[in-house]
């Protein structure tokens, strides 16, 4: 890990760049397309932190390992109250919109499996057929 983004923090540099030579000079390392300082240094990839920390964090996403089309939602909103995501899968979209307290929602598309696994007494939701459903995060 440090191999690759190490010496581009120790720079001092706050963003990543579209393309990683870790390997090349400094002066090589903003090279672009054969242009001296054509490296973008706010290339889209400086959001993947936050889509990782509220996909895998706060909205609990997975997928299993074993079954390509199941898939887990253990939502962890922290002090958030809600948050709504449209989480892009290979059988379409599954949507959520997750409340703190009261109503949550989640639509699945045809052809997965998602399984919902919310607080208190940590009771998993199963859920095989497309559609929209509703649950409480917390029982």
């Amino acid at each position: 890990m440090y191999r690759v983004f190490g010496d581009w923090m120790d720079q001092g540099h706050t963003r990543f760049p579209e393309n990683f030579q870790t390997e090349a000079s400094r002066v090589k390392q903003l090279e672009f397309y054969r242009r001296p300082y054509g490296l973008s240094l706010c290339h889209g990839a400086n959001g993947v932190p936050a889509v990782v920390g509220a996909l895998n964090g706060l909205i609990g996403f997975s997928q299993s390992a074993e079954k390509p089309n199941e898939y887990t939602i253990k939502p962890e909103l922290l002090h958030l109250r809600w948050i709504t995501s449209s989480i892009p899968v290979k059988e379409g979209f599954i949507s959520v919109k997750l409340n703190a307290t009261g109503e949550s929602t989640i639509e699945i598309p045809n052809g997965c499996i998602v399984k919902v696994i919310t607080k208190g007494e940590g009771k998993t939701l199963t859920l095989r057929k497309p559609g929209t459903y509703k649950f409480k995060l917390i029982d």
